[in-house]
């Protein structure tokens, strides 16, 4: 993981309020199917976390991170954080990487490290500002 991903993390971890998802798993080889089903489930979880946050602002900011690689090669990636007053806006950049992570294990069916971690803000000024957004598209091999 580059060292600038890992800053985020601790950063999100030391800052937020609290952590909603934090899903990893190492060298992780399931078969096409099950990664599908996880997808799918990993997803429509999020996206009801999303709605109850946009209707509740128990969460008024978030902060994300979604990265699977193997060593070198990305296979999905996006970070960054916003506000929860729109499901879609917050659950689109994960929702198109996970759809890259499955197009990408069916070429190559290898072990990849996964890793989703999603926190959240209270309206107390502290809301996540990476510096910087990050297109995926402009890292992927």
């Amino acid at each position: 993981m580059e060292s600038w991903i890992r800053e985020y993390e601790e950063f999100y971890r030391k800052t937020a309020d609290k952590i909603l998802f934090d899903i990893s798993y190492s060298r992780w080889n399931p078969s096409q199917k099950f990664l599908d089903g996880f997808c799918r489930i990993l997803f429509s979880r999020l996206y009801r976390k999303y709605k109850e946050l946009e209707m509740t602002q128990e969460y008024e900011f978030t902060g994300e991170i979604l990265l699977a690689e193997i060593e070198d090669r990305v296979l999905a990636f996006t970070v960054g954080g916003g506000a929860t007053t729109s499901e879609s806006s917050c659950t689109h950049a994960i929702g198109w990487e996970l759809g890259r992570l499955l197009d990408a294990h069916k070429l190559s069916q290898e072990p990849f490290n996964f890793r989703l971690l999603v926190v959240g803000y209270k309206n107390d000024g502290k809301q996540p500002s990476p510096e910087k957004t990050i297109d995926s598209r402009l890292i992927l091999k």
